[in-house]
């Protein structure tokens, strides 16, 4: 049930705290089911892999992939319309914003794919509940499993590192009832302090923490599903530990939080553990207001550093088996506003980029002239279809663990 994740969710986010003596610091948590089999981590990378790159805010798809064929483009959007001359043609009527040009070498290539005007029945404008619909892949009760965690549920032992969100908590798209995933930060600074004079033998410490969870963990109540956590924790701080440290990435990434996330999410895929998914956040696309240079900036950014990475995985042997999905929870409003920015709209792009994909343009470009009563953008592909093509034809797994009705295959793997 919904509030059942949502506690697990909490007791990792928090300073997790037993008897007063205990304190898991450092790392962010990473959180494990409160029952069940062992979750200790089995050697050997699974096949194919996805990272998940969530924009949150909102992308302005239409100044991501420009519609410049449609002279409407430029009467919705007088000051925000991206120059003509600036941008990157992809056919002859959509082209990228001039700061996606690091990932053209990846369209060129075929191994870029756009979904054009994805999006849901009946749209929801606030970020709260469309962030939930994604998460949930259910846009009538927007509660429950999340959409990769939900198969986690038919894994026989999965190991928490099987989802592994980057950050302090993990993402509720990686949940389940009886399953929570993994949230790790640095995997170099991960790990339990003791606190209140603890002495600081590292054997002694560890049994310490084991027993202090333990007297709590054959009990009832939430007492005893934080000590359940805790024990399970124990084994993932030694896979996680088991990782080979790195002065630094193979690659040069750009500086800041999401040049760094990256490199994180590539050291999780090159360690000899059973990841299957790596989810990373990046915000700022909430641009009511003086959109243009804060979109671009923005753009700029995450281009670079996704170039960065798919180099990076190049590097280390991973690029044939891993595909990243990037995507933000509603598209902006076709007009312009009075502050130079865009408000909350309805559908937009995603994308898919690596080598297991069939890059090239899926679904109808956006209708400007068929917008919707509050002047939104009509959506095209359902977002479920995205979700069922990568569960059956990446991540090789059974989409109606998670879908209850089949959705479109966009067919965008190879």
């Amino acid at each position: 049930m919904a509030h059942s994740i949502d506690r697990r969710l909490f007791l990792q986010s928090g300073l997790l705290t037993i008897g007063g003596s205990l304190l898991a610091t450092r790392s962010p948590f990473a959180g494990v089911p409160p029952k069940g089999p062992s979750h200790r981590a089995i050697p050997g990378r699974p096949a194919r892999r996805l990272v998940v790159l969530q924009l949150h805010g909102g992308n302005d798809g239409l100044n991501t992939v420009v519609p410049y064929s449609q002279s409407r483009y430029r009467s919705l959007r007088p000051t925000l319309a991206v120059p003509e001359s600036s941008l990157l043609p992809l056919d002859d009527d959509l082209a990228f914003n001039p700061a996606l040009a690091p990932l053209m070498p990846w369209w060129e290539a075929g191994r870029l794919a756009v979904v054009e005007n994805v999006g849901y029945p009946n749209p929801d404008l606030s970020h709260f509940r469309s962030v939930a619909i994604w998460y949930t892949a259910n846009p009538e009760v927007p509660a429950g499993d999340g959409w990769l965690g939900g198969w986690m549920e038919d894994t026989v032992s999965p190991s928490p590192l099987a989802l592994t969100t980057v950050g302090t908590v993990p993402s509720p798209a990686t949940a389940a009832d009886g399953f929570v995933p993994a949230a790790v930060a640095d995997p170099d600074s991960f790990g339990f302090d003791l606190v209140n004079r603890v002495p600081q033998d590292t054997a002694l410490r560890e049994a310490l923490i084991h027993e202090g969870f333990a007297a709590w963990a054959g009990g009832a109540g939430p007492g005893a599903e934080v000590a359940a956590t805790g024990l399970a924790i124990e084994s993932i701080v030694a896979d996680v530990d088991s990782m080979p440290s790195e002065e630094a990435p193979p690659v040069t990434y750009p500086e800041g939080p999401l040049g760094a996330d990256l490199a994180t999410a590539a050291r999780f895929l090159a360690a000899d553990l059973p990841v299957r998914v790596v989810w990373v956040n990046t915000g700022g696309f909430d641009t009511h207001a003086e959109e243009a240079a804060t979109h671009t900036a923005l753009w700029e950014n995450v281009s670079a550093c996704l170039a960065a990475f798919m180099e990076d995985l190049g590097t280390r042997g991973l690029g044939s088996s891993t595909a990243v999905l990037v995507w933000t929870e509603f598209g902006r409003r076709p007009a312009e506003n009075a502050s130079l920015g865009t408000d909350h709209g309805t559908a937009g792009p995603a994308f898919l980029l690596g080598e297991p994909v069939k890059g090239g343009l899926y679904g109808a470009p956006p209708d400007l002239d068929r917008l919707d009563a509050n002047g939104n953008l009509i959506f095209d592909i359902d977002f479920r279809s995205i979700y069922e093509t990568v569960l059956a034809d990446l991540l090789e797994v059974d989409p109606r663990l998670v879908l209850p009705e089949p959705f479109e295959n966009l067919g965008l793997f190879t």
